[in-house]
C-alpha cells in the first residue's frame, strides 16, 4: 500500500478556501451536507436511539471537501450466522459541481451489541469499473502524514475491494468489548477517513458507505469468558495461599 502526504492543515482547516458553516446535524434519516453538492440519507430504523442508530454533523467545508462528524451506536447482537447488521449511509450528488472529498473526522463508534468485536470494516459500495470513476477511499489522505488514521485497538489487516480501487478497509488483531466507545483517528477525537467521492459531471453519482463490526465468533468469545473466570479463580487461589502463609 503506497502512502504519501495526506491532507495538510491548510487544505482542510487553513487558508485554502476555508469557510465557516453553521453546524448542521441530523438524526432524522436525511440531511443536506452544507453547500457541498452532496446529501446523506439512511434507513429510518437508524433513528431509534433505543437500538442501532447514527448521527451526522457537518463541521466545515472547503473548496473541495465537506467535513462531517459521525457517531454510531451498534446495539444489535450477532444474528444466527454470527453477523452484526451494518450501518449504511447513502450519499447522493445534488449538483454537477459537487466537491470531490467527503471527510469523516472525530468519529465515535459504540459497541452496545453485548458481544466483543475482533475487528471492523469500512466499506464503499459503488461502481466496479476499477477506475478513478469509482468512489473509493483516498489512502494517501487517510494514512499519509499528517495525520495518520489511527485505528487502535485494531490494526489494518486488509485494503481492497471488488476491483483495484480501495473500497474496503478491514481491521483486526484487536478487541473492542461491549460498552466501550471507539474513536478511530489520531488520539481520542482526531483523524480523518477520506472518501474520494468521484462526483460525475451529470450530478448523478450515488454510493453507499457502510460500517460493519466483526464480532468474535462465539466459541472464542466464550473461551475468553472462561479464561477470565479461570484467571479470577487462580487469583483467588493465590490470595488464599498468601493468607495461609
Amino acid at each position: 500500500m503506497r502512502m504519501s502526504s495526506g491532507f495538510v492543515g491548510a487544505a482542510l482547516f487553513g487558508a485554502v478556501g476555508m469557510m465557516s458553516v453553521g453546524v448542521d446535524s441530523a438524526q432524522a434519516g436525511s440531511m443536506v451536507l452544507g453547500d457541498s453538492g452532496w446529501s446523506a440519507s439512511w434507513d429510518s430504523s437508524f433513528d431509534n436511539v433505543d437500538s442501532t442508530y447514527v448521527v451526522l454533523t457537518v463541521l466545515a467545508e472547503t473548496s473541495d471537501a465537506i467535513v462531517v462528524q459521525k457517531g454510531a451506536v451498534f446495539a444489535s447482537g450477532p444474528d444466527q450466522y454470527g453477523l452484526i447488521a451494518p450501518v449504511e449511509i447513502n450519499f447522493a450528488q445534488t449538483r454537477s459541481n459537487a466537491v470531490s472529498n467527503i471527510v469523516i473526522t472525530s468519529e465515535s463508534v459504540t459497541n452496545a451489541s453485548g458481544t466483543p468485536w475482533g475487528g471492523f470494516k469500512f466499506i464503499i459500495e459503488d461502481g466496479t469499473t476499477g477506475t478513478p470513476a469509482d468512489t473509493s477511499f483516498n489512502l494517501d489522505k487517510t494514512f499519509g502524514t499528517p495525520p495518520p488514521f489511527n485505528v487502535a485497538p485494531f490494526q489494518v489487516t486488509g485494503i481492497g475491494g471488488p476491483t483495484a480501487q480501495p473500497q474496503v478497509i478491514t481491521l483486526g488483531d484487536g478487541v473492542l468489548n461491549p460498552g466501550q466507545i471507539w474513536r478511530p483517528g489520531v488520539g481520542p477525537t482526531g483523524g480523518e477517513l477520506v472518501i474520494n467521492a468521484a462526483p460525475s459531471t451529470t450530478g448523478t453519482k450515488r454510493f453507499v458507505f457502510k460500517e460493519l463490526p466483526l464480532p468474535i465468533p462465539l466459541p472464542a468469545a466464550a473461551w475468553m469468558g472462561v479464561s477470565s473466570l479461570l484467571g479470577m479463580g487462580a487469583f483467588g487461589g493465590l490470595k488464599r495461599l498468601r493468607k495461609s502463609m
